[in-house]
């Protein structure tokens, strides 16, 4: 007896045979066992051993006839697993089994396996009795799933294949803004710039950069995203720009300011006080020199400036007053221009000492804006000034008395009397514009601190050869600061911050005798000396604790004198 699957139970006729031999053997055995007991009729006995053979003969097995088709029953069993996994990047597989036909009534040849799948990235390559072969594409896209059939005449079994995503090698771009996250604009609008680096960034894949507010326009992409901010013409207004990257993105704020209200474009100014000073001509030889300020509150007993006030400085030059010495001096009538030139010459007001002045509540100069152009008129009735500052018309105007102080004997001019020593002739002997090198010198420097008690720091200093043989240079200064003497420096007086004073001879009280201050050049030898009496002083720091100093000034025969230095100054001692 042979089991089958589904406990079912198929008999051949050896089974029936062996049954029959059995139970033969049985019925001899108990005629043996009757035989033992007494006598039995013979006629039993003989007729037994007769019928014996005929027994024999009906149950011989009987050849099967050629025209019965024989019986065969299919078994196909899975001997692999029932689910196999890929990588994204596919390969092979096998999956084994056992397929056979098991004849019921005599074997012949069976038919082969089949293996099937709907999926076109499985490849069936071969099928037979023991397995089945099959290739995995590679994936470029989502992990995915199928089956796999195999069948077996009427049997079958299904093995499920899955396959991995593609793996993700290429690192994610990353978009980072590298400037301002907000941009601020004034109501003229203008252009704007948001920089921006993408890090592993893909081949041809652009970012984008858009914005729903229309008065921002022109948006172009390149190393850096450049737009447009149109003016505006009304209320301050702010919009968004989003620049993107495939997934990310961030955001640029974009805020303007509103229309300013309409400026005047002339001023009108009304000045209460004419305070003015008259220098001879120490500045300009043979040209009287008047220092004159208009403005609204007139200054303190001492000289300074009055808090939250306004003034117009000229330095004006007129006509030279060569007498002794008064108390006041009518500044002479007569239409003066704006010298942008600063030639000092009759008739004008030089652009680099005349200028528009404000106070602070503290008395402090906090504006100073410089005229660009203009005219003043001094009549009887007064004094009106006309300038353009900033490109506004700006007209003061004066009612009264335009006397001037006479200021000559602070110069050291002879007028009559004086204690100052009086030189009759120019300072500077210098006949020709002179450059002085400064290649292997020194700076010594001090700070005085508010020596004039201006509110202003007083610092001199001096370039001297290391040999103290040659030329030398000294500047006495005003500026704001007690620690540093950084800035551009112009002619001025000790109310003046970033000015220097005009070079000078003061008297040691012999009367006879004098030593120079203020600004000058000279050699060590005394012979050669020029006073500055205008032009420009620059130092500026050269790092490394070093500075730079640069001027072009003038002295009084007017020859100009240029030089620089740089290093480390040395503090006096």
């Amino acid at each position: 007896m042979v089991k089958r699957s589904a406990d079912t139970y198929f008999y051949s006729p050896s089974f029936f045979y062996s049954q029959i031999w059995r139970n033969k053997s049985k019925f001899i055995y108990s005629l043996n066992e009757k035989n033992k007991d007494g006598d039995m009729k013979i006629k039993h006995l003989l007729f037994m051993f007769v019928a014996m053979p005929l027994l024999f003969a009906a149950c011989e097995q009987k050849p099967a006839p050629d025209n019965i088709e024989p019986t065969y029953a299919p078994e196909l069993t899975l001997t692999s697993e029932a689910t196999m996994e890929f990588t994204a990047e596919g390969g092979e597989g096998t999956i084994t089994y056992t397929a056979e036909m098991v004849e019921v009534t005599r074997t012949e040849e069976s038919p082969a396996p089949e293996a099937e799948c709907d999926a076109e990235w499985i490849t069936i390559k071969t099928t037979d009795f023991e397995k089945c072969s099959f290739e995995v594409s590679a994936n470029d896209g989502e992990a995915r799933e199928t089956t796999i059939v195999v069948k077996y005449v009427d049997k079958s079994f299904e093995v499920v294949v899955k396959q991995t995503a593609k793996a993700n090698d290429e690192p994610e771009p990353v978009l980072t803004l590298t400037t301002e996250d907000t941009l601020s604009f004034t109501a003229d609008g203008g252009t704007g710039a948001i920089g921006y680096t993408i890090e592993n960034a893909i081949e041809g894949f652009d970012p984008t950069a858009t914005c729903e507010a229309e008065w921002i326009t022109d948006i172009t992409i390149a190393e850096t995203i450049t737009f447009t901010v149109a003016a505006n013409e009304g209320e301050a207004r702010e919009a968004t720009i989003v620049v993107s990257y495939g997934e990310q993105s961030f955001e640029v704020a974009v805020k303007q300011e509103a229309k300013p209200a309409e400026e005047p474009t002339t001023i009108e100014f009304t000045a209460n006080h004419f305070d003015g000073e008259y220098y001879g001509d120490y500045y300009s030889p043979g040209i009287g020199n008047y220092y004159l300020h208009l403005s609204d509150n007139g200054f303190q007993e001492s000289g300074y400036a009055l808090p939250n006030s306004t003034y117009y400085r000229i330095d004006l030059y007129s006509d030279y007053f060569s007498g002794s010495e008064v108390e006041y001096l009518q500044l002479p009538y007569g239409t003066y221009t704006l010298d942008l030139n600063n030639t000092f010459a009759h008739g004008t007001f030089s652009a680099a000492y005349s200028k528009l002045l404000g106070s602070d509540a503290e008395g402090e100069f906090i504006v100073e804006k410089q005229f660009e152009a203009g005219e003043l008129i001094v009549n009887e009735e007064g004094a009106t000034l006309k300038v353009t500052i900033e490109g506004k018309e700006h007209t003061v105007t004066y009612k009264g008395a335009t006397l001037v102080a006479d200021k000559r004997s602070s110069t050291g001019e002879d007028v009559g009397g004086g204690e100052d020593i009086i030189p009759e002739d120019k300072l500077s002997t210098l006949t020709e514009d002179y450059t002085v090198v400064l290649d292997d010198h020194m700076l010594i420097y001090a700070n005085y601190g508010d020596y004039y008690s201006t509110g202003l720091n007083n610092w001199t200093f001096a370039i001297w050869p290391n040999d103290y043989e040659g030329d030398h240079i000294q500047f006495d200064i005003m500026n704001q600061s007690s620690s540093e003497m950084f800035g551009e420096y112009s002619v001025g007086d000790e109310n003046t911050a970033f000015s220097f004073f005009k070079g000078f001879i003061e008297d040691d009280g012999s009367g006879t005798v004098g030593y120079m201050s203020g600004s000058w050049y000279y050699t060590d030898d005394g012979v050669t000396m020029a006073p500055f009496v205008g032009g420009n002083l620059r130092i500026s720091n050269a790092g490394g604790g070093n500075i730079r100093v640069d001027f072009t000034v003038t002295d009084d025969n007017g020859n100009t004198i240029t030089g620089n230095w740089t290093g480390t100054p040395q503090a006096l001692q």
